[in-house]
């Protein structure tokens, strides 16, 4: 089996490509292909889990609860 070095950008477009060629066969085919579907579980297990970035807004929420946290403890 081949080893490929992807970066999470290439792993995404890999991973889009197998579900795409998926459900091409799906509507082409009315069924699905198992082996087809074993390889895209297959590359989603192997991926690391992504990593969700807080948004702004929440980031801003954090430090405000913080900050009022201290001024609670300062009284």
């Amino acid at each position: 089996m081949s080893q490929f070095t992807l970066t999470a950008e290439e792993d995404a477009i890999v991973l889009d490509a197998l579900r795409a060629k998926a459900n091409l066969y799906l509507t082409m085919c009315g069924v699905t292909d198992p082996a087809l579907e074993a390889l895209v579980a297959k590359v989603e297990a192997q991926l690391p889990a992504p990593i969700i970035e807080p948004t702004e807004a929440e980031i801003e929420a954090h430090f405000a609860e913080e900050t009022s946290t201290r001024k609670k403890k300062a009284k």
